[in-house]
């Protein structure tokens, strides 16, 4: 008797537990917002990403995503004049990009609630930046000129178009079954030698 009343609790249990995994939303659609460095690091700016998500299975899911980053960065310089006035010279430049990317990741945790998981792509990126390769200031004990003079050189295109691959991880929390919130971290790089990291980034996402 006893083990007959375990063994229906257990297939009620089970029978709860597919009715949940069927039941869970599978696609969303979301948005992000959120800070980056570039580079070596020593540029800092934003990143935005618009995803459609779909789960193929309880745990396995693909997504496309199109996203965007704009970060920017400065070589100092100032002089003051004659009149004890001080001018900010400074070489100012911005590195800004646009990308695609297709996204297979895994939860290791999905439940109504939670999800946590991992996340590894490819994508394709058009970038422009105004940064120099390299940047020379000549002072005017050397130009007899009043005040200092740079000399940028750009050895690089402008404008490129690049390849690459990230990786990510996810956690979103699900107040109810129509909207989601979520934070994810990961890096990406191209074969221009563009890298992103660290990424942090908040997501919000309507599922159905």
């Amino acid at each position: 008797m006893k083990i007959g009343l375990i063994l229906l609790i257990f297939c009620g249990l089970n029978s709860l537990a597919n009715a949940q995994e069927v039941n869970l939303p599978n696609r969303t659609v979301g948005a992000s917002f959120g800070f980056s460095g570039h580079g070596t690091g020593d540029l800092n700016g934003v990143i935005q990403g618009f995803e459609f998500q779909k789960y193929i299975r309880k745990r396995l899911l693909w997504s496309f995503e199109a996203g965007s980053s704009i970060h920017n960065g400065e070589y100092p310089e100032a002089y003051v004049d004659q009149n004890q006035k001080k001018h900010d010279i400074s070489y100012r430049y911005t590195v800004a990009g646009i990308q695609l990317a297709g996204i297979a990741g895994y939860s290791f945790v999905r439940s109504e609630y939670i999800s946590l998981g991992i996340k590894a792509g490819v994508l394709f990126r058009y970038q422009s930046s105004s940064m120099p390769n390299s940047l020379a200031t000549y002072y005017p004990a050397g130009t007899g000129l009043p005040f200092p003079v740079m000399l940028a050189e750009n050895t690089t295109p402008q404008s490129t178009y690049s390849p690459g691959g990230l990786i990510r991880l996810f956690m979103n929390y699900s107040p109810n079954r129509k909207i989601s919130f979520g934070l994810h971290t990961g890096l990406q790089g191209d074969t221009n030698g563009d890298v992103l990291f660290p990424q942090f980034a908040f997501c919000i996402g309507r599922s159905f």
